[in-house]
Formats: C-alpha cells, structure tokens, sequence
C-alpha cells in the first residue's frame, strides 16, 4: 500500500494538482466571469424573459437559423440571456442579452472562468478524440487509490487529526500538514473524484448503454436526458409554435409535480428547419437543491404537442444527487466556501505529500540524484508554476486592450498565450534550479 500510494504521487501528483487547482477555482466560475467581464454585471430579474421576439430578430438578421438554437435563461448568480446557434453554413453565434433593458451585450472577449478554468478542470483544454477527459479520469482513479491507501498506511488516524507540529523539523511538520489535510477533508477528497467519474461514466462506459438500450443511442438519450430525437422529416413550411408558450407550459407542469413554483434553465431546439424538430425544455440546476432536475420535457417544434416528459427513477435520482454534489450549482454561500477551502485542503495535502518526499530524500542525501531532481523540478512547476500562471491569467485580462489581438488571434487566445507561456517558464526555471 505505501508503494501504491507513493508512486501514484509521484508520477501523477502535478496532474492531480492541476485539476484540483482548477476545480477549486471553478467554485467561483459564475463570480470569475463576472469580474472578467464587467458588461455582465446586470440585476437579476427573477421572472422568465420572453424569447420570441429575439429569435425573430436573429432570423431576420442572419436570414435564417441553422440546424440548432439554445436559450440559456438569466439565474441569480448568472443574470444574463444567451441565445447561441448557427447560421446556415453552419458558423457559431452567441448573443448576450440585458433581460431588464432588452438590449444586447457586447461582452469582453476572453474565456474567463467559465471558459477556462472549468473546462481544464476535466479535459485540460485537450479535446482531440476526447483524450482530456480519459487522461482526467485516470487522474481520479489514481487519486482514489492514493487515498485508500493513505488510509492503510497511517495507523494512527484520529491521532494525526489533531497533530501538526510546526516546530519541529522541516520534514515532520510537512508530513504533519499533509495528514491533516488528508483528513479534515476526507469526505470531499473521496466524493469528488468519485462523482467526476460518475458524471462521465456514458463515455468511460459506453459499452453499458449499448448493451442496456440494444444499441439504440436515442432511447439511451430520452431516458438519461429527457430528449427525443426524431428522422428527419424534410424542410417545413409550418409557423414554429411559441418558445415561451412551451416554457410557460413546462413550469406550470413541473410545478404542479413538486408542489412549488419551477424554473427554466434551458430551451435546446434540434431541427430548427426540419418537420420533425423538437424542443427540449430543461430545469438542470435547482436554486435550493443539491439533486440535479430531472424536469425536462419535449416538444415538437411545430405543433407544440409534448413528445415525452420525463420521470424520475430510483437510479436517476441518486445519479442527479451526486452529479449535483459535483457540480455545486445550488445557491448556498456557506457551504460553496466550504467547497473552496475543502479544495485548498486537497491542493495542500497532494503538495505536502510531494515536499514530504523530497525532504526525506534530501536527508538521506540524495539531493543530487537525477530522478529527485526531476521530480522537484517537477513539482515547482506543477504547484507553484500553475499558481502563478492562473495569476497572471486573470492580471492579463486587466492589461490587455479591450481590442488586442496579434498575428490574427484575438484577445481570449492572448489571455491563454499568457498562463501557459508562464506555466512553461516556471517549469524551465525549476529545471535550471
């Protein structure tokens, strides 16, 4: 068990450092947006902003929609409509929207947290074949396993909750720094990789829903996502029925099932041309809940007739509520710190771990050795490299001009240029070190 548990930190622990930093920050996604792009700072308007009018103007605009549309409606700690869609050829559009003023917003151009914090968070940014997302799972399986048998090889732990001796040396109280963090959070250390990979268990294990559904991957996707995808029918010459008449229809619904008043989160519309398009209407994030929604319903895009409004079962419900512990869209202050600092706690404990070992083996004299050396290098890099990148990630957002761009990227890509080009130099300064 130490062996496992020293070589999982060893070889993976800058990985798991990344990701958990990333996860940390992405606690305050919606706040970071916010900060990044002060044009979003608008009051929240708690009644449902009428989308119709806004996809006429879209259509008469940019002479049509393409294949799909989606309606992102305004939430307390994110107050702003978005409209995002293509057009025709197939080119992507967002279009940010005011709900008290009905003006749009030009916002800044830069991926801010939301953009970028969250999405390294589970695929480093790394989207070829969807690698990212397996080199992050093999990440939480790996920190799983560091976990259990950390908690085999210390025979002492209710003793080490209460121990930190910051006197003594060097060495001792940084192994004392990584038991107590290891277990004051040690419920959130086990959750989080564990729902991460829950979450995306339809691409870990895309075997089970072919082998359940017979290989039909659209009765997998009504029954997880409520979404009833049809043939298509040919172009349709039929007025759309009313996205907001289908809103209203969804929440009156939902409400009458839950015994309160319901929100939308989200309008998805597939087929936007076609006689068979549909519309998926979707609550995903309650405002007092942990649980994710499992309120969604579909609606055939021309005739307004509901297609297929979806039930919650036993394995849906415990999958929506640790989905939800991952995700922590719900609005409770409280516990979204508590979120915070439990991962400072583990960002803390995985680098103790590594400084542990470097100390014990820079007592025993191997300071010179090249495999220590590589992993101090390493480890600088990892930890206080991707702090430090992350810094001036958010300071390049302040200095750059609203309209800097060079040899053709625009400011977001400078933004980006900025954190790994200073990721990449704390790494060669550790290396000259």
């Amino acid at each position: 068990m130490k062996t496992v548990h020293t070589w999982c930190g060893l070889l993976l622990g800058g990985l798991i450092f990344a990701v958990f930093w990333m996860g940390t920050l992405s606690v305050f996604a919606h706040e970071s947006d916010a900060w990044m792009k002060p044009e979003l700072r608008v009051s929240y308007v708690p009644t449902v902003v009428s989308v119709d009018a806004y996809l006429d103007e879209i259509i008469a605009e940019y002479s049509g929609i393409g294949d799909t549309l989606t309606v992102q409606y305004p939430k307390r700690r994110d107050p702003v409509l978005r409209i995002s869609f293509s057009d025709r050829s197939k080119r992507p559009h967002l279009i940010i929207v005011n709900p008290i003023s009905g003006e749009r917003i030009t916002d800044t151009d830069s991926l801010a947290g939301k953009g970028f914090f969250y999405p390294f968070h589970y695929n480093l940014h790394i989207s070829w074949k969807g690698i990212g997302v397996w080199i992050v799972g093999f990440a939480a399986i790996s920190f799983l396993l560091m976990i259990l048998s950390g908690l085999m090889i210390h025979r002492k732990i209710v003793a080490d909750f209460f121990v930190f001796r910051r006197k003594k040396s060097l060495r001792r109280s940084t192994l004392d720094l990584h038991n107590v963090t290891a277990l004051v959070a040690l419920p959130f250390h086990i959750a989080m990789p564990f729902t991460g990979l829950l979450i995306f268990a339809a691409i870990y294990l895309q075997s089970a829903a072919e082998v359940q559904y017979k290989g039909d991957r659209l009765a997998a996707a009504k029954e997880m996502s409520g979404l009833v995808l049809r043939p298509p029918g040919g172009t349709s010459n039929d007025s759309r029925a009313s996205i907001d008449g289908l809103v209203e229809d969804a929440m009156s619904r939902w409400s009458l099932k839950a015994g309160r008043t319901q929100k939308v989160d989200q309008a998805r519309v597939f087929g936007f041309n076609d006689a068979n398009g549909v519309v998926l209407i979707r609550q995903v994030f309650p405002s007092n809940d942990v649980e994710l929604s499992a309120f969604a319903s579909s609606y055939d895009l021309y005739s307004g007739e509901l297609l297929y409004d979806q039930t919650r079962g036993p394995i849906s419900s415990s999958y929506n509520w640790l989905s939800g512990l991952h995700y922590i869209q719900f609005d409770h202050w409280v516990l979204r710190w508590l979120y915070f600092l439990a991962g400072i706690a583990s960002c803390v404990m995985i680098a103790s771990g590594q400084l542990s070992w470097m100390r014990a083996r820079i007592r025993k004299g191997n300071r010179k050795e090249e495999f220590v050396r590589a992993v101090r290098a390493l480890t600088i890099g990892c930890v206080t490299g991707i702090i430090i990148a992350s810094g001036a990630f958010l300071v390049a957002n302040r200095l750059l001009p609203r309209d800097a761009a060079f040899a053709g990227y625009g400011r977001s890509d400078l933004e980006v240029w900025v954190f790994f080009i200073v990721w990449i130099v704390s790494f060669c300064h550790a290396a000259v070190r």
